[in-house]
Formats: C-alpha cells, sequence, structure tokens
C-alpha cells in the first residue's frame, strides 16, 4: 500500500474477512478505510460468510461490536441458509444468541430445511436448546416448534437422537416432545448406546 499498489474493493473486503479470522483488529479497522464492504464477503469462499458470520463462528465478540459499530448487519445468512442465529447457536455462544433473537427469526430454515433448533440438537447444546424453546410463551408454540420437520423428513429430536447429542434430550421431554418407535429404530444401528436406553426408558 505504501509503494502505492490499488487495492480494489473486492480485495479491501477479502482483507476485512480475513481479519477477522485472524483476530487482527488494526487491519480489520484498515481495511474499512480503504472501503471494504462491511456487508460483503470473501470471493474466493463458496459459503459467502459476511464479516458478522465469521465473527460470530470464530467467538471474536469484539468483533461483533466492531462490526455492529461499522454499519453491518447482525441478521444475514450464508450460501447454505445459515443464519447468524444458526451460527451463534452451532458455537454455543447464549449471550449472542440472546442479543441475536431480536433481530434474527427463529424460525429461519436453511437449505436443509433446518431452524436453530437443530444445529442446537445436533451440537448437543442443551442450555441452548432450553433458550430457543423459552422463546415461546405456550406449549402449543414450542411443540409446533419442535414438530418442523427438515427435508428429510426428520424433527430436530430426531436429528439429536442420530448425533448422540444425549444432553438434549431431556429438555425435548420436558417440552413434551413424545418419543416414537421410529426414534429408536433411526439409531438402532448406529451405536447410540446411551440414547437407545434413554428411548427405552421413555417408553
Amino acid at each position: 500500500l505504501k509503494r502505492g499498489v490499488d487495492i480494489s474493493s473486492d480485495d479491501a473486503t477479502t482483507l476485512l474477512v480475513g481479519s477477522v479470522y485472524l483476530d487482527q483488529m488494526p487491519v480489520f479497522k484498515r481495511a474499512l478505510e480503504l472501503k471494504a464492504d462491511i456487508n460483503g464477503y470473501a470471493k474466493r469462499d463458496p459459503l459467502k460468510r459476511r464479516p458478522i458470520l465469521v465473527a460470530i463462528e470464530c467467538g471474536r465478540t469484539a468483533f461483533v461490536s466492531a462490526i455492529e459499530g461499522a454499519g453491518g448487519e447482525l441478521n444475514c445468512a450464508d450460501a447454505n441458509g445459515d443464519t447468524s442465529l444458526h451460527y451463534a447457536v452451532r458455537g454455543g455462544n447464549l449471550k449472542l444468541a440472546k442479543a441475536l433473537t431480536s433481530t434474527c427469526d427463529i424460525n429461519a430454515r436453511n437449505a436443509c430445511g433446518e431452524t436453530a433448533l437443530f444445529a442446537a440438537a445436533k451440537c448437543n447444546r442443551k442450555e441452548m436448546v432450553k433458550f430457543l424453546f423459552e422463546q415461546f410463551s405456550d406449549d402449543a408454540a414450542k411443540l409446533a416448534y419442535a414438530a418442523i420437520l427438515n427435508n428429510s423428513k426428520e424433527t430436530a429430536f430426531r436429528v439429536a437422537c442420530i448425533s448422540n447429542s444425549v444432553l438434549v434430550l431431556d429438555v425435548f421431554d420436558e417440552v413434551g416432545v413424545l418419543c416414537e418407535d421410529a426414534d429408536l429404530a433411526a439409531v438402532a444401528s448406529m451405536d447410540n448406546v446411551v440414547v437407545e436406553q434413554w428411548l427405552i426408558n421413555h417408553g
């Protein structure tokens, strides 16, 4: 740059995304000076992750604040349809997930037809599953949220069973989600003995 190299907006945006990934705040600020798109993404990234998604994915809280302060949108999605809330839930960042629920649609689905609840179920995030259910005021709404099917016709509970996420199963049970024989059949060949025993114990 000191030698006068011309940096395009696309290059500056790639620099911005990289600075978040590598935890380099001075580079982040320099990229903004170079007219980086705060809501853009590195062209070579097949997931088209904006800086905010990278910050959430990497647990860079300071960058989340910096991006928001620079006018970045908190509510966005990658090329697979995973939203900011999906990322926060998957990473187990409960504080950030709470902050995002005011701007993100809790019912938003990714390309696989999965809400953030599926992400929490897959990653065995017990507190996150509890938090997501707490966003609904009545039991019927919670059950309706739990009953959403992904593109493979699986519920989040079934996905939890398949993923061997035994910690979250009690939360689904507390909400009133009933386990079925099909859930046991889904894990019978996967050597998820603890999940199998849980399902048998619950009927």
